[in-house]
């Protein structure tokens, strides 16, 4: 955690026949659009921002909400309202573009410029083929905004969202995946090779982590969790 040390990556696809498992593109460093697991880092960024602070602050949810002329935002469950602290319990893509609409709305790039300040922009450099690193649109409209923030409209590499989650977890000190600790030559000689970081080093202050540990938590615990169905006693 906080070395970034990567344990174990996992690689395997069907081969073409769907007769075995191979080995092929190494995917964790490939831009998908991930969806709600973008949601904490947003809030993450609320937070730290000031957009919100009392997580019992309620939020107007309803059936829809139709932003900047968009397509009306949907949830997959029904929800009149909800408190700060229950958007990513029930991983509310209304409720994550009312908070974050209320700080980028005049300036939807100032939303992108926020993440590459922290160094989630920036190239990892973990010596795997292929990587890639996350895409924003980097003049998004404000319908792209509120997209953005619950992970749609962007291509974002596993890696880097792991990573995230990897300082929310480390008391928001924010250090980059290592896939090699050290080198070790012929004669013995060892190269230790440094913890390294992204950005400045910090995602978000260790009270913002806090908080965020506690919202990730109720994902599984929470009475509405969307993750409740992974409760056992290893989580």
């Amino acid at each position: 955690m906080a070395t970034g040390d990567i344990k174990a990556i996992s690689n395997l696809e069907r081969n073409a026949d769907g007769t075995d498992y191979i080995e092929a593109l190494n995917y964790s460093v490939v831009g998908f659009e991930p969806g709600s697991v973008v949601k904490p880092i947003s809030m993450m960024i609320a937070l730290e921002d000031g957009l919100v602070d009392n997580l019992e602050e309620v939020i107007p949810i309803g059936a829809s909400w139709a932003y900047a002329g968009g397509r009306p935002i949907t949830d997959s469950h029904y929800n009149g309202s909800l408190k700060v602290r229950e958007v990513i319990e029930q991983s509310s893509n209304i409720g994550m573009a009312r908070i974050i609409t209320r700080g980028y709305d005049k300036n939807p790039k100032g939303f992108v410029e926020r993440l590459r300040s922290i160094g989630f922009l920036e190239p990892m450099n973990t010596g795997i083929a292929g990587e890639r690193v996350p895409y924003f649109n980097p003049d998004p409209a404000r319908v792209d905004l509120s997209r953005m923030c619950y992970g749609y409209s962007t291509e974002i590499p596993p890696l880097y969202t792991l990573s995230i989650y990897n300082a929310i977890a480390n008391d928001g000190v924010y250090v980059k995946p290592r896939l090699v600790k050290e080198l070790i030559s012929t004669n013995g000689v060892d190269s230790v090779l440094p913890v390294a970081y992204m950005g400045n080093g910090r995602a978000c202050s260790q009270q913002t982590a806090e908080r965020m540990r506690m919202m990730l938590t109720q994902v599984v615990w929470g009475a509405h969790g969307t993750g409740k169905m992974l409760r056992n006693d290893k989580v």
